[in-house]
């Protein structure tokens, strides 16, 4: 299932107890949902974090999601009905920039789900736009810095 469109706030509870208590009914296994985990939380250099609800058994190498944070939004709405209906599930949240698109943070939790599932999909394209977007960025703020620069000593006019 993918989620292109969040509904009102005030039916997203129903929503995500609807949507988890149908995958549970037609015989869905288990659940991976992913979200982004904003990268001012970085501690080391691991690509991502990660929770589970009690009924997943598989574990991942990168470390849990600390104790303390949470998740929100409609993210959390699903593991929470996952964790009532009893769907193992797990979330990846790759490190993220929360400023803008972060096509790298995608493809890190891609590759995360391949592996997991032994899978072979190409992030090549995610990590070129991850590229472009980053030297974008980065021009954008050399035009900054040089319009902010003050006038060098020959271009100053004394009287």
């Amino acid at each position: 299932l993918v989620n292109h469109d969040l509904p009102d706030v005030r039916e997203r509870t129903r929503y995500a107890d609807a949507i988890i208590r149908w995958a549970a009914n037609i015989g869905v296994n288990e659940a991976v949902f992913f979200g982004g985990f904003d990268a001012r939380y970085r501690t080391g250099d691991e690509k991502l974090r990660w929770v589970a609800t009690s009924m997943w058994t598989k574990k991942l190498k990168e470390p849990k999601m600390e104790s303390g944070l949470y998740i929100i939004g409609p993210l959390a709405l699903f593991t929470l009905f996952s964790e009532i209906y009893k769907l193992p599930a797990l979330v990846i949240l790759p490190y993220a920039e929360t400023s803008r698109p972060d096509p790298r943070a995608a493809a890190i939790a891609v590759e995360t789900f391949a592996k997991l599932y032994g899978l072979n999909i190409d992030t090549k394209e995610l990590y070129e736009k991850a590229r472009l977007i980053e030297e974008k960025i980065m021009e954008l703020e050399e035009q900054k810095e040089v319009m902010q620069a003050p006038p060098g000593a020959s271009e100053r006019v004394y009287m």
